[in-house]
């Protein structure tokens, strides 16, 4: 794989990340609400971050090993 299919890879595994973070903050958010517990929905969020600073930090190093345009 090259250097910009491992970007296009990493920016769409961000973008997924992303988006289940979202949908699990509103899940949460509606849990609360109703004045339900949501430790089931927390546990995936907290499985989930790291996740994503693994794609974001190897973002940023691809960033900063990019020869100048």
């Amino acid at each position: 794989m090259d250097r910009h299919d491992e970007l296009i890879r990493l920016h769409a595994m961000r973008g997924l990340l992303e988006t289940r973070l979202l949908v699990l903050e509103r899940a949460i958010e509606d849990q609360r609400q109703h004045g339900v517990a949501a430790p089931d929905l927390l546990k995936r969020v907290e499985a989930l971050l790291p996740r994503l600073e693994q794609v974001n930090a190897k973002l940023d190093k691809m960033r900063s090993t990019a020869a100048p345009a």
